[in-house]
């Protein structure tokens, strides 16, 4: 006769009850232990949620689908098999979402703006910016502004724009007439 018995500390167990009732236990759970970099990210097993990482689940054997979420980076997600009596170790390299752009700009020291907020000066490197097109500009004195349109992906950009200088006032920009 098998008699199965949920309790603490297990999530499964079998006794076998022989003839004479001796009794033997038979611990039927495994271990997964699922790792993260960065750590502290949303760990679902089967779709439900369980904990972040790092993170040990006592389980039974089988077949599990693991997800793994993170403000800021691309969801994860991994089918894990896991044996009876294994202890299976399972780790996640997270992918930031976000694009990172590296700008340089002639003269330096130019001021960065995306879609309008300040960004800090050239050279800079800005690494929170989200997939997707973003408006730049690059502004200093007595320079021409220059403003455009970026597409944001998951590689890193460098960018090097030419500031063009503003035209002295007192001077005349060169008149063309009609012949007309």
């Amino acid at each position: 006769m098998i008699l199965l018995i949920l309790g603490a500390g297990f999530l499964s167990n079998k006794i076998i009850i022989t003839g004479k009732f001796h009794i033997v236990e038979e611990k039927t759970d495994v271990e997964l232990i699922v790792l993260s970099d960065p750590n502290n990210a949303d760990v679902f097993l089967g779709g439900n949620y369980v904990g972040k990482t790092p993170i040990t689940i006592s389980t039974i054997p089988g077949t599990y689908d693991i997800t793994l979420k993170k403000a800021g980076y691309y969801d994860l997600n991994e089918y894990v098999d896991i044996e009876k009596d294994q202890r299976k170790d399972v780790f996640f390299e997270l992918e930031s979402s976000f694009g990172r752009i590296y700008f340089e700009s002639d003269p330096v020291n130019a001021e960065v703006f995306i879609d309008g907020v300040h960004k800090g000066i050239t050279p800079k490197l800005i690494s929170d910016l989200s997939d997707g097109v973003h408006t730049i500009k690059l502004v200093k004195e007595n320079y021409i502004d220059y403003v455009n349109q970026i597409v944001v992906g998951k590689q890193e950009k460098k960018v090097f724009i030419k500031l063009e200088k503003k035209p002295k006032e007192g001077f005349a920009s060169p008149l063309y007439f009609d012949k007309n």
